[in-house]
């Protein structure tokens, strides 16, 4: 009998780390456990991703923003400027659709970047080291500067708003719709301290996600804030200053 499961990145990680000094190559820091993560604990599957990035390499160094966009993964700028928006409550993020981006993939992202904030609240930096694998290559100033800027009950919240919204994305016909209510939602959010970020109980009749984003927007013309109708501050949906319904359109 030969249980077979995934390889852990404990086990995996000296390992990719022995044949990329075999083969002369230097990855930067991060980048191997990009690759794991694309390999989902596969050896053979992670191999493969490896052998990609090392075709790819320049005088023989992976660099992490060349992994990030060969392995589709969002950039941790983008993800941090997104973070960045929720705490201004006027960001403009359009570069996700406009740059081709998954949007599901976005989220993804964007929930890790959520926990890591949670995770350094929560223990600080002693936590340091169980961050997800983006971080490693991330300014650690500017994670603690996020996490202290939004708090442990914001970053509460906006980690169930974003996974409500990772949920309702599978299968979704349209994943763009979805982000741009995840936006709105963020930013209605912020502009009341996430008092009534809630996701609607389930006896509204309505499917959770729509519930959800019908009252934040609501919520979102009350406060001021600029969801889908726009607005002075043109959030993250802002007609006045193309959010993402202008990307979308562009895009068309």
């Amino acid at each position: 009998h030969y249980p077979f499961r995934l390889v852990p990145q404990e086990v995996m990680g000296p390992y990719l780390e022995t044949i990329c000094d075999k083969e002369g190559i230097k990855p930067e820091p991060g980048v191997l456990k990009l690759a794991m993560r694309a390999g989902g604990g596969s050896m053979r599957d992670t191999l493969s991703v490896l052998d990609q990035l090392m075709v790819g390499s320049v005088e023989g160094v992976i660099t992490h923003d060349a992994a990030v966009a060969l392995l589709g993964f969002t950039p941790e700028a983008l993800i941090g400027e997104a973070v960045d928006a929720v705490i201004d409550h006027n960001g403009v993020i359009q570069k996700v659709v406009v740059g081709g981006f998954d949007p599901r993939r976005f989220v993804e992202d964007l929930l890790a970047r959520v926990r890591d904030l949670l995770v350094l609240t929560l223990a600080g930096d002693r936590a340091e080291s169980v961050l997800s694998d983006t971080a490693e290559a991330e300014d650690m100033d500017d994670l603690h500067r996020q996490a202290k800027a939004l708090g442990l009950g914001a970053l509460t919240a906006m980690a169930d708003i974003i996974n409500t919204t990772l949920g309702a994305m599978t299968g979704a016909i349209s994943p763009r719709m979805r982000l741009e209510l995840l936006a709105a939602r963020l930013l209605a959010g912020s502009e009341s301290g996430f008092a009534t970020a809630a996701p609607a109980p389930a006896s509204s009749g309505m499917p959770p996600a729509a519930a959800s984003s019908t009252s934040t927007t609501s919520a979102a013309s009350g406060t001021g804030a600029s969801g889908f109708a726009g607005a002075s501050r043109g959030g993250f949906a802002g007609a006045s200053h193309g959010g993402f319904s202008g990307a979308a359109r562009n895009q068309q």
